[in-house]
């Protein structure tokens, strides 16, 4: 699918809803965490775009489709989220476009856009506008893509012509088949999410990754997919924007834990998996060898536990004595020194850990 004329996507436009504070804390209560856990803004200020005075009149929502995954790798895996271009850049450029053809250049270069990175709720407003309902993983299904989009939100000076999409029940059908899917039961109900659970946030969190998690990680590298394969409004194509590269659909172990701050930068500069950096991402790659790697990856696994990073040294080890488990293999010799190495000199108290728990059990 192409989408060189936004208007042909699914969009809305009026005046800005007003989403009280009962309405807000309600949403906070009942979706538990449904403001984004790198978002560091108040309930308040999720829900409030204006305020006394405020020059913003109008609201432009637009979702852009991703498309649902249609690829399932044995190995490492990256979130179709993450595939193609970074959405931070597609989407506001749609959107903009959206807007001149709404309101002219002039009043498009004015207004505020917000893809993601804004204090305000997107799914909130997507709701009162009408853009599409509540789905089961508390993402936004829009017919016809179900949930596999990215929502566009603009603020304008000036008034639009009220556009609503009939969206039919408030929310989805409730199958439960995203809730079952779920791996760390993050998806506790229908519509009820404790997103510091979720997988997706997981592997973009920084620093140590909670133990009780890494093995329900599996070969995720960044984000997780598992609600969205399992949703039956999730069928419809997306745009060419976020068409995956062969590295996109089987990333390279080796490569990614080799790869230089330059090197990453040019192949995940402009992509969505790229903003957490380097360290995060190879730390995944340390985890999912562990949970899915062979005999064949303790060396590159092994040329980690020497590394300057603390967080990739622990992970490295851990990784070590999951993949030794699972497939019942001896550390090379020399391998086994320098974890002796670490587990009684090493300056981080997480790799002394680590090291420890692995001759302990080895």
């Amino acid at each position: 699918m192409d989408a060189t004329d936004p208007l042909r996507l699914p969009w809305v436009a009026g005046p800005i809803p007003t989403l009280d504070a009962p309405w807000a804390r309600w949403c906070w209560r009942r979706h538990l965490k449904w403001a984004p856990p790198f978002v560091p803004f108040s309930g308040c200020e999720r829900y409030q775009p204006t305020t006394p005075g405020s020059r913003w009149q109008s609201m432009v929502m637009i979702a852009v489709p991703y498309g649902r995954p249609d690829y399932v790798g044995s190995g490492l895996t990256l979130s179709q989220t993450s595939w193609g271009l970074d959405y931070h850049r597609v989407v506001p450029r749609l959107l903009h476009g959206l807007l001149i053809e709404l309101v002219g250049r002039e009043a498009a270069d004015r207004a505020h856009l917000q893809v993601d990175t804004g204090p305000l709720e997107e799914r909130a407003f997507a709701l009162a506008l009408g853009l599409g309902r509540l789905g089961g993983n508390a993402a936004v299904v829009v017919r016809p893509y179900g949930s596999c989009v990215f929502l566009g939100l603009a603020l304008l000076d000036v008034g639009v012509p009220i556009r609503r999409l009939v969206a039919t029940g408030a929310t989805c059908h409730a199958c439960y088949r995203c809730v079952e899917a779920c791996p760390t039961g993050a998806l506790m109900a229908p519509h009820r999410v404790n997103a510091y659970r979720c997988l997706s946030y997981l592997t973009q969190r920084k620093g140590v990754l909670p133990r009780v998690y890494r093995r329900q990680l599996g070969g995720r590298i960044y984000g997780c997919d598992a609600c969205t394969l399992s949703c039956p409004e999730n069928q419809a194509e997306g745009i060419s924007a976020f068409r995956p590269s062969p590295s996109d659909q089987a990333p390279d172990p080796a490569q990614l834990l080799q790869m230089h701050p330059t090197t990453f930068q040019e192949h995940f500069g402009e992509k969505s998996a790229g903003w957490r950096g380097r360290r995060t991402l190879q730390r995944n790659v340390l985890i999912a060898l562990g949970n899915t790697g062979g005999p064949d990856d303790i060396e590159s696994i092994g040329s980690q536990v020497k590394d300057r990073r603390p967080v990739i040294r622990s992970h490295a080890l851990w990784a070590l004595h999951r993949l030794s488990h699972r497939h019942g293999v001896f550390l090379p010799g020399r391998l086994l020194e320098t974890i002796r190495w670490c587990a009684n000199d090493d300056s981080d108290p997480w790799v002394r850990r680590e090291a420890r728990q692995l001759l302990r059990d080895g």
